[in-house]
């Protein structure tokens, strides 16, 4: 089997992971570590970390998992948990990121579990000038930056409670609800984010939706029902873009070969893992890669 080359893992980009404080949060402005780096931050993920930004001034573009999405201020940025991102910052751009780690995140998020469904999937939320939700957040990333820095007692406290208001901020940006709705709309975000934990273990053993409807206690038109008004497909379509997902990054980011990736992802037939694939990305596995390829001779 080829030896894949590995996609750059950190916390803090160009940070090895024992410099930082793993179990909690790190908070700084954008100008600090983006320009360093030219503004340009090449593709990586954060294995175990979110990343929040609040973009203040000026802004460029950021790309997840092959999706292109604009940055200009003033707007939030999520960068979800382990997907491979990369940045483009015009100079001087500046504002305040939050890198954090999952189990505080799910620590601080206890009271809302919406919220952690609200950070599953990668955005770039622009904030009207005055409007109150700038205002909020801007308070919020502002003394959560000066909480870090300060290292002053009770500390962990009061960064959880301004992380509290960025969450709580992103998660209406994200669901805005209506109050008839909100707790029907919060049953089904919470079903939906329970689905994708599941398929985060199970997605590469090709299992029916079935199989996870049973270990979530509900019918299977029960969690079509909440995934179609939650992530607005179907339950069967969620799980195969997370399997289309990881067939992309490795087809972009290593040397397998395509049967070699078709087993990785539970496919017993490479020929039907590249009819799956072409189906569900419009472009076979080989075209796919070979474009990724050029564009990116391209861009060097």
């Amino acid at each position: 089997m080829s030896k894949a080359p590995a996609i750059p893992r950190f916390f803090l980009y160009g940070e090895p992971p024992v410099d930082v404080e793993l179990d909690f949060l790190h908070v700084e402005r954008i100008h600090a570590r983006s320009g360093k780096h030219d503004w340009l931050i090449p593709p990586h993920a954060h294995p175990e970390h979110t990343q929040i930004l609040l973009v203040q001034q000026n802004g460029g573009s950021f790309r997840v998992d092959g999706q292109d999405f604009p940055a200009l201020a003033p707007s939030l940025m999520l960068i979800p948990v382990g997907m491979v991102h990369a940045i483009s910052f015009s100079p001087g751009t500046d504002g305040v990121v939050a890198t954090i780690a999952n189990a505080y995140l799910r620590e601080v998020a206890r009271l809302e579990p919406a919220v952690l469904n609200a950070i599953r999937t990668p955005a770039s939320h622009a904030l009207p000038p005055g409007s109150a939700a700038l205002l909020e957040l801007s308070s919020a990333f502002e003394a959560m930056l000066r909480e870090f820095i300060w290292h002053a007692p009770g500390r962990r406290a009061a960064i959880a409670a301004h992380l509290q208001r960025v969450l709580v901020e992103l998660l209406r940006l994200a669901v805005p609800e209506e109050p008839d709705a909100a707790g029907v709309v919060r049953r089904n975000l919470d079903l939906v984010h329970r689905y994708r934990e599941l398929i985060e273990r199970h997605f590469r053993e090709r299992h029916l939706i079935a199989f996870y409807a049973d270990r979530l206690r509900v019918t299977s038109a029960r969690l079509n029902v909440a995934c179609r008004d939650a992530a607005g497909k179907s339950a069967t379509n969620v799980l195969f873009d997370r399997v289309v997902i990881e067939a992309k990054r490795h087809l972009h980011y290593t040397n397998l070969g395509v049967a070699e990736i078709a087993h990785a992802l539970g496919f017993a037939d490479a020929a039907y893992f590249c009819r799956f694939f072409t189906r569900r990305s419009g472009v076979a596995p080989s075209r796919f890669r070979s474009e990724r390829v050029i564009s990116r001779k391209a861009a060097e």
